[in-house]
């Protein structure tokens, strides 16, 4: 038996804050779930796969759109002409709404519906298999499903399907709790698991895990994406990790050496986010940064060096974008010895009273704060009181 074990494509996720970076790169973020899943149905095709287990959360959301309804129903279809089945259900982003409009799937489709359901198979080498699961009915699913499942069936296999996480505390399970005695107690032969977007295996005997999601849809996904190929043979299982990751999620280190000048620092950033051979969004650590002039500093927290960076790698093959450039002083880096005038002059361009009488408008309709903002001597401690904390402070702590 061969089977795909996937979960959480999250099609048509919205990648949000990413709609600021060129156009043909917002077009490779957009299109990347959608470029994920085309390939998670192509290795079903190509290594002739029993079943697909697309365990919750295909959608994003639950009102999904017709164009997206409409690729997951034409994905289907290409596995309907050669005959592989797929076995879905409904998570906590996707969950089923009767009252939506739905296309409707290919007949090799099999959709759990919200109560426990148990469905079979025969594979092609006539082994018996049997699935069970469930699709949520609205977001938040509290009561433990696993109660609901049936002891172990006289099949050649038996499969448990959850859309949820292990159980910790009553106040905060909100996805579909299980724990891995409940699982162990039901003898089943493979537990695959969805919602939980890091790929790990909880336990080995028998297998339970989760596949993580196909593709990282911000900065807190970082690494591969992908799915499970699983063999099953005279009742042990292999499992075969499968990437599908279209542009990876980073997060690296950049260590600054003493007197580097800002060519140094472009030229050498630039060949250190390019090394990779995976397309990646890179957020990115400038490690000793008190070894930088007052004046880079400043040009660094204001994004001028991370522009020039974006605008540099653009185009570069395979894509590396950074989207984020962070500074790191060391622990004894005392704020008295990062150039006084920097902070000096913000604060002189901050704490005006222009400034903080835009800021404070929508509360100058009451007489009292109008008065405040407005009196030489409110500002004056003001600008004394900012100065005094920026100077008691270490930076970067």
């Amino acid at each position: 038996m061969k089977f795909i074990h996937a979960a959480d494509a999250h099609i048509d996720s919205p990648f949000m804050g990413l709609k600021q970076a060129p156009a043909t790169l917002w077009e490779t973020i957009h299109q990347s779930t959608f470029t994920a899943f085309k390939t998670l149905i192509q290795t079903a095709i190509d290594e002739q796969v029993d079943f697909v287990l697309l365990v919750g959360d295909s959608f994003d959301q639950e009102a999904q759109s017709l164009p997206v309804q409409r690729f997951l129903q034409q994905q289907f279809e290409r596995l309907a002409a050669v005959e592989i089945p797929v076995y879905l259900s409904y998570g906590n982003h996707d969950y089923w709404d009767e009252q939506q409009v739905h296309f409707e799937f290919p007949s090799n489709v099999h959709v759990f519906k919200t109560n426990v359901e148990t469905m079979t198979l025969t594979t092609k080498a006539q082994e018996t298999v049997t699935i069970v699961g469930f699709s949520y009915g609205q977001r938040w699913l509290t009561a433990n499903q696993v109660d609901q499942f049936p002891p172990r069936a006289t099949t050649d296999y038996m499969i448990g399907t959850i859309h949820g996480s292990q159980q910790a505390n009553p106040d905060e399970d909100h996805y579909a709790p299980f724990t891995l005695s409940q699982l162990n107690q039901l003898q089943y032969d493979y537990w695959a698991l969805g919602h939980i977007h890091k790929r790990q295996i909880l336990q080995e005997r028998p297998y339970v895990v989760y596949p993580g999601n196909l593709q990282g849809r911000h900065k807190n996904e970082p690494g591969q994406k992908g799915f499970y190929v699983v063999n099953a043979d005279a009742g042990q299982f292999k499992l075969d990790f499968r990437p599908t990751t279209v542009i990876e999620w980073q997060r690296q280190q950049f260590e600054i050496q003493p007197e580097m000048s800002l060519n140094q620092l472009q030229t050498q950033i630039s060949a250190q986010l390019q090394q990779s051979e995976q397309a990646s969004l890179v957020s990115l650590e400038l490690t000793h940064a008190q070894n930088l002039s007052a004046d880079l500093l400043q040009r660094i927290n204001h994004d001028e060096l991370l522009l020039i960076l974006q605008e540099q790698l653009t185009n570069s093959q395979p894509l590396h974008w950074p989207y984020a450039l962070t500074l790191k002083f060391d622990q004894q880096q005392q704020f008295s010895q990062i150039d006084q005038t920097y902070w000096q002059a913000a604060a002189a361009e901050i704490f005006t009273p222009e400034y903080i009488r835009d800021k404070a408008q929508p509360l100058m309709k009451e007489g009292f704060i109008r008065d405040a903002v407005t009196d030489e001597q409110y500002q004056a401690d003001l600008k004394a009181l900012v100065e005094t904390i920026l100077q008691e402070n270490k930076l970067g702590e």
